[in-house]
């Protein structure tokens, strides 16, 4: 199993619908750090908080790694969003 971390971002087309998340993922956690920078369509059954959050691993796969609504970014743009987040929570 690859011990790696990864960073994603939701796709441009999604954003309207899922909001603005960044997600620091690795297949050795069972938890997922997602960024959340706007909620998107506010509806049942999903997270609508601005803020940063641990998720399972299989939240994150389900709903957006498999269903494809997310793509690969560099660690310094999730840092950089991770960054921002706190500092408005501040």
């Amino acid at each position: 199993m690859d011990d790696s971390i990864n960073y994603f971002k939701t796709k441009p087309e999604r954003i309207e619908y899922l909001g603005e998340r960044y997600f620091k993922f690795s297949y050795s956690d069972d938890k997922t750090v997602q960024v959340c920078l706007s909620v998107g369509d506010v509806k049942k059954g999903k997270s609508n908080t601005f803020g940063v959050y641990l998720i399972s691993k299989m939240t994150f796969l389900s709903n957006y790694f498999v269903t494809g609504y997310i793509i690969p970014i560099t660690q310094k743009e999730y840092e950089d969003q991770f960054q921002k987040v706190v500092k408005l929570l501040y």
